[in-house]
């Protein structure tokens, strides 16, 4: 059974916390991008779909609980930059995918590279 982490998990200069109800501000600014949406699986998000995804990434807190799933957002100082989850694809057979999102003004200074390690590491040491 893994431990619990004492939260938010921290880096050098990030610190990764799980989701809170108050995110949705950041998460519909950074969804809502054509820039950011272009990466992933889906359009561009409407304030109400980043309500309903924040709602859902609020239960996504541990691999081995009911959601097979952990998702956090990145803090840099005060300001929440991106997030990154990590989900089981197969849990009987312990594979999983990570994915991550980061505000592209915050880009190219190694942060995702930064809270995705963290995760990595965090998600092979206790899971």
């Amino acid at each position: 059974m893994p431990t619990q982490p004492s939260w938010p998990l921290r880096t050098e200069r990030l610190a990764l916390r799980r989701y809170r109800s108050n995110d949705v501000g950041w998460m519909a600014s950074l969804y809502a991008r054509p820039d950011v949406a272009r990466f992933l699986l889906e359009d561009p998000w409407t304030p109400q779909q980043a309500q309903e995804n924040l709602t859902k990434r609020m239960t996504k807190n541990g691999l081995d609980g009911p959601s097979g799933a952990l998702s956090l957002a990145i803090d840099k100082g005060e300001q929440s930059i991106g997030d990154v989850s990590v989900w089981f694809t197969d849990q009987p057979h312990r594979v999983a995918e990570i994915g991550w999102a980061l505000d592209p003004s915050h880009g190219g200074h190694g942060y995702a590279r930064e809270a995705v390690r963290a995760v990595i590491r965090f998600a092979f040491d206790e899971y």
